[in-house]
């Protein structure tokens, strides 16, 4: 496949569906970038935020001493302790009722106003809830959590202490904001972006290649296909298509090689029937000047004939001239039984059926049946009929003769033995029945 034939797609059935695969891949691949990297981002986001709510709670806890006794020694280490985190930007304490007690930037990094200022709102909120609350400004994550005193007795403890157990709360004494770097979680998305950009990239060339493969390799027998077309259009020869495939691709190829078969059979019937044609007129042109010719003949014997007969009214019977006449007039009557048979092989007498017997009628054709043959061919007669006669055409008898010695001829083109019989059967009952005839009998 050309670079040109993807241009002109639609003449191009190895293009378009390189085309439609290519399509389905990119969507394929734009939907699983997308998916990774929103997933990606989100957890991402969601380990920063859990992340600076442990830190939170962690402060809170630390704190708790320092905020209650409003000392900002006491602050110290643990706020330290918690900006020596590379994510977190500023870490302040408050008291519950908003002044503060410590606040400590990363050096370098300077944060807003609004989010240095102590937030009433959020104090009223943190008293409402024990969770941390989560907020963002300019990208970065802004923590807050409470700091609570527990509880001095629990319910066990006021059995020991002999007293009924009080209901008691936690004390609200102040709270701890956090603000987390969101650059660094920017660095890591954009790192993640790329990451997603470049596996949807190498997905879609290895996507185009198999794309491409298999292409080709549907349209490659099709492709074929229709080369075996062409040449077999042009009558050349057209060789057999290996059916590579079980499915609608090497169905084709099946039905094209079927379709190949049956045109060379339909081909070789088509000559055998313009040769049996080209035969069949040939002998028809053969009996028609075979026919003309015996009926020529058959006057001029007629003539002879006829002469014959009138020289021997002339002439005494018996004497030398009257037995050279008798044998003119004999020699005639064989020669126009010759023209006989010809008329009848030409298909031009009237067919005539008389008593005749059958052994005569094969004796006197078996030399003209004994040329018809080849020297590698032996013809033997088995004559029983002796003085049995038949109903038939003597003409005809002889021409079915000449057809079964023809014919048993040519199905023994290596030689071999033909047999004449005669002999007396007896027709039953049954079987006269199934052919039709009206009486049995010899």
């Amino acid at each position: 496949m050309k670079i040109s034939d993807l241009l002109n797609f639609r003449e191009h059935f190895s293009a378009r569906i390189f085309l439609t695969f290519s399509f389905l891949i990119v969507i394929v691949t734009l939907a699983f970038t997308v998916f990774f990297y929103r997933y990606q981002s989100s957890s991402l986001t969601e380990k920063t935020e859990s992340e600076g709510e442990l830190l939170a709670s962690l402060l809170a806890y630390n704190a708790r001493l320092g905020v209650y006794t409003e000392n900002a020694d006491l602050l110290s280490a643990p706020v330290n302790g918690i900006l020596e985190n590379p994510e977190v930007l500023s870490v302040a304490v408050y008291t519950a009722d908003g002044k503060t007690l410590a606040l400590q930037n990363r050096p370098g990094n300077r944060l807003s106003p609004d989010i240095e200022k102590w937030n009433s709102g959020i104090g009223r909120t943190l008293k409402k809830t024990s969770h941390p609350l989560r907020l963002t400004n300019d990208g970065n994550f802004i923590i807050w959590t409470r700091v609570a005193l527990k509880p001095i007795f629990t319910a066990d403890d006021a059995v020991y202490q002999d007293a009924y157990p009080t209901k008691q709360v936690e004390q609200i004494i102040g709270s701890v904001r956090v603000v987390m770097d969101g650059r660094q979680l920017r660095k890591h998305l954009h790192v993640l972006l790329f990451d997603s950009i470049l596996i949807g990239i190498i997905s879609l060339i290895i996507g185009s290649v198999i794309a491409y493969l298999i292409s080709g390799r549907i349209t490659k027998p099709l492709n074929r296909l229709t080369d075996r077309v062409k040449d077999f259009s042009c009558g050349k020869e057209c060789k057999e298509i290996i059916v590579e495939t079980g499915d609608e691709i090497g169905n084709l190829a099946s039905a094209f090689n079927d379709m190949v078969d049956s045109l060379r059979k339909r081909e070789a019937e088509k000559e055998e029937l313009e040769e049996k044609l080209r035969h069949s007129q040939k002998m028809e042109a053969i009996g028609t000047l075979a026919g003309g010719v015996a009926h020529d003949f058959n006057n001029i014997l007629m003539a002879i004939n006829g002469y014959g007969a009138l020289i021997q009214f002339e002439l005494d019977e018996g004497s030398k001239l009257w037995s050279y006449a008798d044998q003119i007039i004999r020699a005639g009557e064989r020669a126009a039984n010759l023209t006989q048979r010809l008329l009848a092989f030409t298909r031009k007498q009237v067919i005539s059926p008389r008593p005749i017997i059958l052994d005569e009628i094969v004796r006197n054709i078996d030399k003209m049946l004994s040329r018809l043959i080849t020297e590698d061919i032996e013809l033997k007669f088995h004559l029983e009929a002796a003085d049995k006669f038949v109903m038939a055409d003597a003409d005809q008898m002889d021409q079915v003769l000449l057809n079964l010695v023809t014919n048993a001829r040519d199905s023994m083109p290596h030689g071999g033995t033909i047999i004449i019989a005669t002999c007396v059967v007896t027709l039953e009952d049954d079987f006269v029945k199934r052919h039709d005839q009206q009486n049995g009998g010899e």
